[in-house]
This record gives structure tokens, C-alpha cells and sequence, in this order.
């Protein structure tokens, strides 16, 4: 069995290109009317971008406690709002004080503690807040919340991440 030569293969297949392109393009027609409606969801990716750096923000202009790095990198978090969060790793051996951190100055700052979402325990904690009614982050439906969760990593470590997530009510 002889096999063709690469050059011969590559002509073959140069002229089957612009048949498959044809019908392939024939089939798509339908389709055509369908493109136009992307347009919409393309700005809409945009402004998300633009809006997620506004997130960001919000969460580094928060109040961190003793301990915590000065720069904070956010990073893709499914389920936030957003997608975005701040993960970040506190030296401290009571994970019970850095929950009183958060209760103290997240009241000062106009949040509203939702009392029936906070669990703690020797692992750490998770506490959840409404946002102030000026707050500048609308949900498209429910309530706007922020929630810092803990985790003891080890004796002298804690790790904590904050994000907002909208509550559906």
C-alpha cells in the first residue's frame, strides 16, 4: 500500500478546505441572526470588569485586624458576588478575638450582623453581614451581604476570607 506524499496530502486537503468552509457557512446562516444578540452580552462583560474592580476596593477598604499583610491580592471566587474575593492569612492564636474584630468594626461601619448565619468553634468561624442601606453594591435581586469566614491553619495562623454574595430572601 503506497501512502501519498506530504505535499500531495496538503493539496488535497487546500482544496477541501474551501468546501468545508462553504458548507460549514451554509449551515451557520441560521445562526447568523443570533450573532447580533451577543453584542449586548459583550458590553455587559465590560462593565462587569469595570464594576469588579469597585468590588475589590470595597473589600480592601474594610477593616483588617493586627496581623494581617498589607497588600491583599484578590482572587476568583465562585458564588461571590462578582466571583471576587480576599483570602488572606492572619498571625494570631485566637481565632475568638478576630471574630470580635470583625463584629466591632463591621457594626462601626454600618453593618448589620444576621445573627442566625455566625458559627464558631475551635476551627474558627463564618459570620455574615447585611451592608449598610447607603451601601454602593446593588444586587440584581435579594440582599447584599458580607460574609468573613476563618480558618486555623495552625496555632499562630488563621486564615480569612472575606467576599460579598448576594442573599436571595
Amino acid at each position: 500500500m503506497r501512502y501519498p506524499s506530504l505535499s500531495q496530502g496538503l493539496r488535497s486537503l487546500a482544496l477541501l478546505t474551501p468546501l468545508a468552509v462553504l458548507g460549514v457557512a451554509a449551515q451557520a446562516q441560521g445562526f447568523i441572526p443570533q450573532l447580533n444578540t451577543l453584542q449586548p452580552t459583550l458590553a455587559s462583560l465590560q462593565t462587569t470588569k469595570a464594576a469588579t474592580k469597585g468590588v475589590v476596593e470595597l473589600l480592601r477598604s474594610l477593616p483588617k485586624p493586627a496581623g494581617s499583610p498589607r497588600v491583599l491580592g484578590a482572587i476568583n471566587s465562585p458564588n461571590s458576588y462578582q466571583q471576587q474575593a480576599l483570602n488572606f492569612q492572619v498571625a494570631s492564636d485566637n481565632s475568638d478575638a478576630l471574630l470580635a474584630f470583625y463584629k466591632e468594626n463591621l457594626t462601626q461601619a454600618g453593618y448589620t450582623e444576621r445573627e442566625i448565619n455566625t458559627v464558631s468553634g475551635s476551627w474558627g468561624f463564618s459570620i455574615v453581614f447585611l451592608t449598610p442601606s447607603a451601601f454602593e453594591l446593588k444586587p440584581q435581586s435579594g440582599t447584599m451581604t458580607m460574609v468573613v469566614q476563618a480558618t486555623v491553619l495552625s496555632p499562630k495562623t488563621v486564615n480569612v476570607n472575606m467576599r460579598y454574595e448576594e442573599l436571595n430572601s
